[in-house]
């Protein structure tokens, strides 16, 4: 659960500046975070250095996941029009919104659950194929999950936008930098 958290913690940093808004789907940050929950379950070590790599490697499934998503939307519209012509001739519209709705669901989930299969296979081989290849130099022995949350910060501090939310925050950055000097 801790290795969950960790994780979740991170993604969600790093695109903590996109949110869905009208039709703009963000990236999935679950995407990403569930294949490498999956790859972490086949190493025996779950820390940091070993999943650093990918788990900057798996960050474009991300806009993988929301390329789906938007696809499915476009496959609905089919769907929409069904029901538009079933409210216009008059006939059962609860019945046909419940199959709509049903078979939306069914399609989201196979489709999704399909695409984790085979992309968290392919990401399982691609990490033990450059792991029997590369061996330990793969490993990053300084990684940790303060500096993934740092890097995932930067989606925080995009997030800002604003001229002087930078000026503050490098100002603050310069004297939390100085405390620590001091000390």
């Amino acid at each position: 659960m801790t290795l969950a958290i960790f994780l979740a913690v991170f993604y969600e940093l790093f695109w903590l500046d996109l949110f869905p808004a009208g039709t703009y789907m963000p990236p999935n940050a679950l995407f990403p975070m569930l294949c490498v929950l999956s790859l972490s379950l086949s190493q025996l070590n779950h820390d940091c250095i070993t999943l650093f790599l990918p788990i900057i490697l798996t960050l474009p499934l991300a806009s993988f996941g929301s390329y789906l998503e938007k696809r499915q939307r476009e496959w609905q519209v089919a769907s929409y029009n069904r029901l538009i012509l079933a409210f216009r001739a008059g006939s059962n519209l609860e019945k046909a919104t419940g199959r709509s709705i049903f078979a939306s669901l069914a399609q989201l989930f196979a489709l999704n659950c399909a695409a984790f299969c085979i992309i968290s296979s392919l990401v399982l081989f691609g990490v033990s194929f450059l792991t029997d290849q590369m061996g330990q130099s793969l490993l990053y022995p300084d990684a940790s999950w303060p500096l993934l949350w740092t890097i995932g910060a930067v989606g925080g501090l995009l997030s800002l936008r604003i001229r002087r939310n930078y000026v503050i925050f490098a100002l603050g950055s310069i004297g939390i930098g100085l405390i620590f000097l001091m000390e």
